[in-house]
């Protein structure tokens, strides 16, 4: 007889997910956190950096106010103050309030590391625990690339970045993906002198390139050196500062800042949970599954980041429900990850759902592009933020 079920291995948006779904089963249910419950979202992520966001779209917000016939001569910023909203925020979404969610659901929590003993055993600080099922939902952990003298040198992550103690004078972002482009706003806003290396052609390479270029227009004109195409080949220190060396198609060229940011995308969080054990195998990007989330494991699923697919918090929740359902009385529904919204909460946002232009041509359909430029919109004008561009990307023959 099994302790349990199943056990759900991680506490964020995917695992809660999946233990919610598995207790409507009318079975015994474990979840194991060995962190923060709630995951990457809530305390480090998606809550904290829109906490500062939304100060930095006020700030902004207030320097223009003239322009609505308001003025204010003393607008202040006082960083110290903006964190402690932050961690207020936070502790308000994350621990008691999701311990008694577990608990007023009869979902028995276990606090500590899970590693797997074989595909129906774990141990958690030191204890044995057995069930029938599990599913593995650990998230995913920001990827430091191998640049010579980094770790020498020091760097923050998204992780450091919303609890830093006070701003850098400057900072170089390594990355111009979401929580790159994200953060250069946040900083420069601030009135942190920003860098922001990518080593790609373009902002927001998951984007589409009209709209990643607009962008790039709108970032640098804030203020954000935007760098473009730049391979990072060593970090040192020199008279005080980090100096960064970057290659590209013209040659080398240093940059230099006060702090380093890397947001150079994530990698899947499995140290320590020995998967072999278990007989569940991963690639570089997570651990493989097939269309059900199943696992080279018959009896374990996994869910959220750890698959490696998209990193959204909406997709972990989504994945997370699925996984809880599979896993029991054989029912096998499929993901379908074909349709899925996704945003960067940059300023202006930018959103968009299903295939880019380049997408839906290199797929063989019939392309017709509709532009709407946000200048022409009322709303646009009214509240003063003509930046913009709708695009929709529509297949002639169907009209889809």
């Amino acid at each position: 007889m099994h302790d349990f079920d199943v056990i759900v291995i991680g506490g964020g948006s995917a695992g809660f997910s999946a233990a919610g779904r598995a207790i409507g089963q009318g079975v015994r249910v474990a979840l194991v956190e060995a962190g923060e419950l709630g995951g990457d979202c809530p305390n480090r992520a998606c809550v904290p950096t829109k906490v500062l966001l939304q100060a930095a779209v006020l700030l902004k917000s207030a320097r223009r106010a003239e322009e609505f016939g308001i003025f204010n001569e003393s607008v202040s910023f006082d960083f110290s103050k903006l964190i402690e909203r932050k961690d207020w925020v936070v502790n308000q979404l994350t621990g008691e309030r999701l311990r008694r969610a577990l608990d007023q659901r009869g979902i028995s929590l276990f606090a500590g590391r899970a590693v797997f003993k074989s595909d129906s055993e774990i141990e958690v600080n030191g204890k044995t625990i057995s069930a029938e099922k599990f599913i593995i939902a650990t998230g995913s952990k920001p990827r430091i690339p191998p640049v010579q003298g980094l770790q020498e040198v020091g760097y923050i992550t998204s992780n450091e970045a919303v609890s830093l103690k006070e701003l850098p004078a400057s900072i170089a972002i390594i990355g111009g993906g979401s929580v790159g482009v994200e953060f250069a706003q946040i900083f420069s806003s601030f009135g942190v002198k920003t860098i922001l290396i990518e080593v790609g052609d373009r902002l927001l390479l998951n984007e589409d390139d009209e709209i990643s270029e607009l962008l790039k227009n709108y970032v640098s004109e804030e203020g954000v050196d935007v760098i473009i195409g730049a391979q990072v080949e060593s970090v040192a220190v020199k008279d005080n500062r980090k100096m960064i060396t970057l290659a590209d198609s013209s040659g080398t060229r240093t940059v230099f800042a006060d702090e380093i940011m890397i947001a150079a995308g994530r990698d899947p969080s499995v140290d320590g949970l020995i998967l072999e054990a278990a007989g569940v195998e991963l690639d570089a990007h997570g651990i493989l599954v097939d269309d059900y989330l199943r696992t080279t494991a018959e009896n374990i699923w996994a869910c959220g980041d750890i698959t490696g697919k998209l990193l959204y918090t909406h997709v972990a929740t989504y994945q997370g429900d699925l996984a809880g359902y599979n896993a029991f009385e054989d029912r096998h529904d499929k993901e379908d990850l074909s349709i899925i919204p996704r945003v960067t909460f940059c300023d202006p946002e930018v959103a968009g759902v299903g295939l880019t232009e380049a997408q839906a041509r290199q797929q063989g359909f019939n392309v017709v592009v509709g532009r709407m430029p946000n200048r022409y919109l009322g709303k646009s004008l009214i509240i003063g933020e003509r930046r913009g561009l709708v695009k929709l990307i529509i297949d002639r023959t169907n009209q889809k």
